[in-house]
């Protein structure tokens, strides 16, 4: 394949972002102080080199053909980008390494589908009956989870005090009300709008509002949006 120039210009564009969103980090360290993360002035070579192992993704930016899932992996690239830089500030006590390994390996997993839309991928065939019934099963589990964390207590403090920390649940359970606001709400929505059932896609966005009480998070006032 024969690269244009506008190939190798997006080839330099994309490291002259991440460069960019390094400052934009930095300064939002800076202007938020309270945030969960140090302030990343303190350039380290491992903040560095760990970080630069992105560039790798560039050539496949490069050679893909632009359509609208492009976007989709673009936004993912620059989300595990910021997650990659900061977890060398984190205050949080996790496996910053495992954890950097495995947003990177989620990436390079979730990019192949989205950049090289041609490629055949073995994708298995539901149908509308098997879909209705895996939707039931996630919505069900959702409803089970907010009740179980309910049960912990609710809070309708400020989501940038102490309010968010006040009530301690179990670590699997944090994990799961994050699986189902970041991914299975927003699975359900499109599922519900893209057959145009829009009461149960409403039903979902109500659904989102009632988490606010447990996670005591704005990310949850914003997902109707």
């Amino acid at each position: 394949m024969k690269l244009t120039r506008d190939d190798l210009v997006l080839g330099v564009t994309i490291p002259g972002f991440f460069i960019v969103s390094i400052v934009s980090l930095i300064a939002c360290g800076h202007a938020f102080p309270a945030m969960h993360f140090w302030r990343s002035d303190s350039i380290t070579a491992q903040a560095v080199l760990g970080t630069a192992v992105m560039i790798v993704f560039v050539p496949a930016f490069v050679v893909a053909r632009f359509c609208f899932s492009y976007i989709v992996a673009f936004f993912l690239l620059s989300a595990v980008f910021g997650f990659i830089w900061l977890s060398f500030f984190s205050e949080f006590d996790y496996p910053h390494a495992i954890a950097r390994w495995a947003m990177i390996a989620a990436l390079a997993a979730a990019m192949l589908p989205l950049l090289f839309t041609d490629f055949a991928i073995w994708r298995p065939e539901l149908s509308e009956a098997v879909m209705n019934r895996i939707v039931a099963v996630l919505l069900g589990t959702s409803c089970v989870v907010l009740m179980i964390d309910t049960s912990y207590g609710t809070s309708f403090g400020d989501p940038y005090g102490a309010a968010r920390s006040a009530i301690a649940r179990p670590a699997l359970l944090n994990y799961l009300i994050g699986i189902i606001i970041g991914a299975v709400l927003p699975y359900l929505f499109a599922y519900f709008a893209t057959r145009k059932r829009w009461a149960q896609a409403a039903g979902v966005l109500l659904f989102a509002l009632c988490l606010y009480p447990v996670v005591n998070n704005k990310t949850v006032l914003l997902l109707p949006i």
